[in-house]
């Protein structure tokens, strides 16, 4: 079975094409979310962050995630930080995840970072999804109510598109423009042929 990361900037739309992974029996691991309940439920990595960034992260026992977000996003090293204390949990929960999706000819790992993160060492092949800044600036605000400041503080620590693009092996046009489907489908068909 292949080991397929699937990648894109804040606002590319990497999620949505996911679910049309889904839809073709493609299995697929979104990092964001794994990371986000390993936060609340694995007692090593909360005590990790509490040491890291203050009890005050969990308030009531779950995590403040606004206001963690707040101070990791104040600098590259914050932000390395926590990412060097979550990351070694989700590889690892994403290999022990990997192994239950044998009988699938590949399996996807949606993560915004998969460069940054060193993630694609592990992976057999890269899916990167682009569109726009203006775009993916307009997609955030109305997903998430965020401002235009906080969305480029997020960017900033991400690759530029062009970078991911080129060291991918495939890239998804989500610009409204090239139609995703066969943009797709067309994907899935060549790692099905050489999985």
């Amino acid at each position: 079975m292949l080991k397929i990361g699937l990648t894109g900037n804040i606002g590319s739309g990497k999620s949505y094409i996911g679910k049309l992974f889904s839809a073709l029996g493609i299995p697929v691991y979104n990092s964001d979310g794994k990371a986000r309940l390993m936060m609340d439920q694995n007692s090593l990595l909360m005590k990790r962050i509490k040491e890291s960034f203050g009890e005050k992260m969990y308030p009531d026992g779950l995590l403040d995630t606004q206001a963690l977000a707040a101070i990791a996003f104040e600098s590259k090293s914050k932000i390395e930080l926590l990412n060097s204390l979550v990351h070694p949990f989700v590889r690892d929960d994403f290999e022990k995840w990997c192994r239950q999706q044998q009988d699938k000819p590949y399996a996807i790992i949606e993560s915004a970072i998969v460069f940054e993160s060193g993630f694609n060492k592990m992976l057999d092949k890269v899916i990167t999804v682009t569109a726009p800044q203006n775009l993916r600036m307009e997609r955030v605000k109305q997903r998430d109510g965020m401002t235009e400041e906080k969305f480029h503080a997020r960017q900033q620590y991400q690759l530029t598109e062009e970078v991911k693009a080129a060291q991918s092996d495939f890239v998804i046009r989500n610009d409204g423009f090239h139609p995703l489907l066969k943009q797709i489908t067309d994907i899935d068909s060549v790692i099905r042929n050489i999985a």
